[in-house]
Parts: C-alpha cells; structure tokens; sequence
C-alpha cells in the first residue's frame, strides 16, 4: 500500500498536504509523526526541539532532485525557527538552502514577519534579490530535449518568454504558432523563448522522443526542456496551462501571464520590454 507526501510550511507552522511523490505508507506515518512533534514543539515555543525534528525529517524524505519543495519548505521552516531563537546567521543559511531548493516566494519572503528580525540584514537583502532571481532562472541548467543544456550566459541581456505548456493542452497548443512567429521576428532583436513542458507524469526517453516529435511537426523554433513535478511545484502560485512569463534583459520578472493570449497580446509585452532596454 502506497501514500504520497507534501509538505508546506508558513513561517513556524507546518501543516501537511496530500500530493507528491510516493512512498510507502509506514514512512508516510514517520513524517506525519515528526511533522506534529515539530508542529507541537513550536507552538510551545521550543523552536531548537523543533529544529531537531526538522533536521530528522530531512533526512527521511524521499527524492534527491536539486530542486525538490518539500525540502525547500522545511529549510524555510528551519529558517524560521532560527529567527525567532536570535540566531540569524543559521536562519540565513537556511534561507538560503530553501531557495536553492525552489523556495521562489519572494513575495511571502518579504512579508513573513515571522523573518522580521532579519529584514535589516544586508545578507537576507542579498537572499531576497536571489530569490527574486531564481523564478526567472528555473531553466538554466536544465538540458533541452536535444541534450544540450540551457546555459544562462547565452540569455544574458535577452527578453527571455518561458512558457510553461504540455502537448495535452489544447490552449498551449493554440499558443504554439504565436510562439514561433515571434521568435522569427524578434529573435534578431534579443527576444529568446524557452518551451517549459509538463505531460502530467515524470519525463522520461518515450516523453522526450514524443515532445521533440510534437516539436518537429510545430516547427518549433525555440529549445524546449521537461519539467519535474517538483519543479513545476516550486513556481509559486501556479494556476494552470499555459502560464507565461517574460522576463526583462535585466534578469526579473517583468509580466506573467495565464491562459491562452492572441498573437497581439503576447506581441505588445515583448516590444515594451525590448523597447525599455534600447532607452537605458
């Protein structure tokens, strides 16, 4: 019998969902374990026992991918506890662990006044700005469906559109051609597009062949690379297929868009930005 583990964490609670990557159901019963015991002992205020439970908790969960949320969660969590001990060095650190994770919420990082204390640190300043960063960057250091990985000096001073689709999805198909066409406009420009791509199961040969099928039959012009669910979870506040974003020449999240747009929508977007780099 099989049960499946996901874990959020809000400033120094933790609560527990069901949904991820599954594993047998005597562990799933540990972590649930922990997860109250951690959950208990902050509420009583005894963040350090918390921790220890934490740090146990991690070293149970399932999965070694670089970018894997429920990891991500817990550091923040740790992170959290550290803060409210006065210990801001190692609640950085473990700040810095969940983002490298796939925490992405820079918005919740900057209002979580459970960090309060560390706002004024020039160090959490720095972890912010990553953070604001790393949503943006999700592509770079994955391999394309060729095999060749996306390298971030290549989009360096680009707009750069990383559209997050699947062949299943009627609208994201639609959208297709419009992504082409100005890639073939715009490309000469400094417009780059990224295909993020989800087929709603773990990627794997028989996946990758059918994308880069899919791929060659669209005339798709732009590298593509397959999600893990993992990653896809990472991106806050996701909403469903396709989710667009664009992404200014100065690295940030300029626009994200959900659902499917016209060619002209997705048009005016890309020259705004690349207008506002010709005027700097």
């Amino acid at each position: 019998m099989k049960s499946v583990l996901w874990i959020v964490a809000v400033g120094g609670l933790i609560s527990c969902l069901l949904r991820g990557e599954e594993i047998p159901l005597e562990k799933f019963k540990k972590l649930k374990e922990l997860y109250a015991q951690a959950h208990s002992h902050s509420v009583e205020k005894s963040y350090d026992k918390s921790n220890e439970v934490l740090k146990e908790l991690l070293s149970l969960l399932p999965g070694k991918e670089p970018i894997d949320v429920n990891r991500a969660r817990v550091h923040y969590d740790m992170a959290c506890n550290f803060s409210l001990l006065g210990k801001k060095t190692d609640a950085i650190d473990s700040l810095n662990h969940a983002v490298e994770s796939g925490f992405w919420d820079h918005d919740f990082l900057t209002k979580d006044s459970t960090l309060k204390d560390l706002w004024g640190e020039k160090s959490f300043k720095e972890l912010t700005e990553k953070c604001r960063r790393a949503l943006a960057e999700m592509a770079f250091g994955l391999k394309d469906i060729s095999g060749k990985v996306i390298d971030k000096k290549d989009y360096k001073d680009k707009v750069l559109i990383l559209d997050v689709w699947g062949t299943w999805c009627a609208p994201c198909r639609r959208e297709i051609p419009h992504f082409v066409k100005l890639q073939e406009k715009y490309r000469d420009k400094g417009l780059r597009i990224i295909g993020l791509n989800w087929e709603r199961r773990a990627p794997d040969e028989s996946i990758r062949k059918s994308v880069e099928a899919f791929a060659q039959d669209n005339k798709m012009n732009y590298p593509l690379a397959l999600l893990s669910e993992s990653m896809l979870g990472a991106i806050p506040n996701f909403e469903g297929f396709p989710t667009t974003f664009f992404i200014g020449k100065d690295g940030l999240i300029a626009d994200r868009v959900l659902s499917e747009h016209e060619y002209s929508e997705l048009e005016a977007i890309v020259v705004t930005l690349l207008e506002q780099k010709e005027k700097k």
